[in-house]
């Protein structure tokens, strides 16, 4: 019974301390993208999470953590935009104003950190769609030189 006691004891150690450093890690990596982002020049009163940090892993390809981000300016454009054109980016229309919230702002930044190459790259999302187009991230981007 003891060694049963024992065996017990240390998976709850171990499970602990597993989850313990899961945490860790996941605060570390919140903390480098965010150091990143500032250092690109968003400052860090602008920044808005939409979803929390999260790890992503494929085995034998690529090992990461992930969050998506807007920011004050590009939720106010957003909102700005979408009532003056009674639709949002997407072309769905808008019921009420009061339904225009931060977790449906069409202008998020992709934020992920590869921990292979321990480098932090920057999607522009409009409207669930990734775009590389230099003249929509200017122009509907507050921040747009993120990674240049």
């Amino acid at each position: 019974m003891k060694k049963f006691g024992i065996s017990v004891g240390l998976i709850v150690v171990l499970t602990l301390g597993y989850l313990g450093y899961s945490i860790y890690q996941k605060n570390q990596a919140d903390e480098k993208i965010n150091h990143y982002l500032v250092e690109q020049g968003l400052p860090e009163e602008q920044i808005i999470t939409i979803s929390e940090i999260r790890y992503d892993e494929k085995l034998g390809v690529y090992k990461q953590y992930s969050k998506r981000i807007t920011t004050k300016k590009d939720t106010e454009k957003c909102r700005q935009e979408v009532i003056k054109a009674g639709a949002f980016l997407s072309g769905e229309k808008l019921q009420n104003k009061e339904s225009l919230t931060t977790e449906n702002c069409e202008l998020a930044y992709y934020c992920v950190l590869d921990l292979k190459n321990n480098r932090v790259t920057v999607q522009y999302v409009i409207s669930g769609d990734g775009t590389t187009d230099s003249q929509k991230i200017n122009a509907q981007f507050a921040y747009p030189l993120l990674g240049k």
